[in-house]
């Protein structure tokens, strides 16, 4: 591959990732700068969001974790 074709393909990559960040309800800036704090900020949102309750109902060892995690988007 040309650097010209990797660097077409990394563009594509960071794009679509913040489109799905932005998907998410994340305010997002553009470019490469910005993936950063995007990510950050979805991080934030996100625990803000989970509720975790534990030892409710049948164990879900699957995920290697104790309890039921819930997200709520």
């Amino acid at each position: 591959m040309s650097v010209s074709t990797q660097i077409n393909r990394i563009r594509k990559n960071v794009t679509d990732t913040l489109q799905i960040i932005k998907t998410a309800g994340v305010t997002v800036g553009q470019g490469s700068d910005a993936l950063p704090a995007a990510a950050s900020a979805l991080v934030d949102k996100m625990s803000k969001t989970a509720t975790i309750r534990s030892g409710s109902g049948t164990p879900d060892d699957s995920l290697g974790v104790d309890g039921d995690i819930y997200l709520m988007l």
